[in-house]
């Protein structure tokens, strides 16, 4: 008996986890005849009651137990701690829960600071970036800027150059030449007074200078020849390509009328033999003709004296008949 007892109690000393309780704050705090004596957060709690009754809860497996060294007097007795376990076990558990979403607040409010402080890490790097970049560009079109000027006042250079080449090549000359006696001129007076050794120097290195720039100047004008003859070149090929296809288009249309002068020669050339041959006929007829009337007018006597005279108005009116 006292075995089945002791088992039964056993058994109703666990009490299991159960749902959390609507009470107040202020109402949990109100727990006849319980007073706390250690908070929630160790892993074991005790629970004191007037009658000493003594309780002990598990933290890990969440569960309120009679202390062993507890005598229950009645079942009563023991519904009513067990009832008193349930509803501290409620608070602890609402306390627990109290716990728990403070620390998810405070996770939350940790969580978005740091991701504010991210996004403003982020977005101070993109400001850094954009600063970067935009240093970038203006750096690159600095010196595009400064590649262009470059490129186009040396693009005014050589075009000045060429166009003024052969204007400028003559004019210098003549400068030069001019400079050149009157700096020999002087060299040749200060050497005769004084420094001789440096204005011989000086006179070598001008003569260096000279022997450059004539040196640029044949380049220049070899490099400008070139050019002359490349472009002259080109314009030669062009004039051949082009005389080549009017000779040939010259040739074609030549042909062409050749054998059509060709053609109208033949019947020109036949024609005036036809000609030939009937104005032959004819001269040969006229002439027998004229043969015939001198032969008559020849052998004319005429009866009365004054014709003799008319002799040769008659033979011209026969010949003008005969014309006829």
């Amino acid at each position: 008996m006292e075995e089945t007892q002791k088992h039964k109690s056993n058994y109703r000393n666990k009490v299991f986890i159960t749902p959390f309780s609507n009470r107040s704050h202020e109402n949990e705090k109100k727990i006849a005849g319980y007073e706390k004596t250690q908070t929630y957060t160790h892993s074991h709690l005790h629970v004191h009651n007037t009658n000493n009754h003594k309780l002990n809860y598990d933290q890990n497996t969440k569960t309120f137990a009679i202390h062993k060294n507890t005598k229950l007097h009645s079942t009563q007795s023991e519904n009513r701690l067990s009832a008193k376990i349930v509803e501290k076990h409620r608070l602890v558990l609402a306390e627990e829960l109290r716990a728990l979403k403070r620390k998810r607040e405070q996770d939350r409010e940790r969580k978005a600071a740091l991701a504010r402080r991210l996004r403003e890490k982020e977005k101070a790097r993109q400001g850094r970036l954009r600063r970067q970049l935009e240093e970038k560009r203006r750096r690159a079109a600095e010196q595009l800027r400064t590649e262009t000027e470059e490129l186009l006042s040396v693009a005014r250079r050589t075009r000045s150059e060429e166009n003024n080449a052969s204007m400028m090549r003559a004019r210098e000359s003549k400068d030069e030449s001019r400079r050149r006696r009157e700096q020999e001129n002087q060299i040749k007076a200060r050497l005769a007074e004084e420094r001789r050794l440096v204005l011989a120097e000086e006179l070598r290195a001008l003569q260096r200078k000279r022997e450059k720039d004539l040196e640029r100047r044949a380049a220049l004008t070899r490099r400008l020849r070139e050019k002359e003859k490349a472009r002259q070149g080109r314009l030669r090929r062009q004039l051949e390509e082009k005389r080549r296809r009017a000779a040939e288009q010259l040739r074609t249309e030549t042909e062409e009328l050749l054998s059509v002068a060709r053609r109208t020669r033949s019947e020109e050339n036949n024609a005036s033999m036809m000609r030939a041959r009937e104005s032959k006929d004819e001269s040969r007829r006229r002439r027998e003709q004229e043969n015939q009337i001198k032969v008559a007018s020849e052998n004319f006597v005429p009866l009365f004296p004054s014709m003799r005279s008319s002799r040769r108005s008659s033979t011209c009116m026969f010949d003008t008949s005969s014309r006829r």
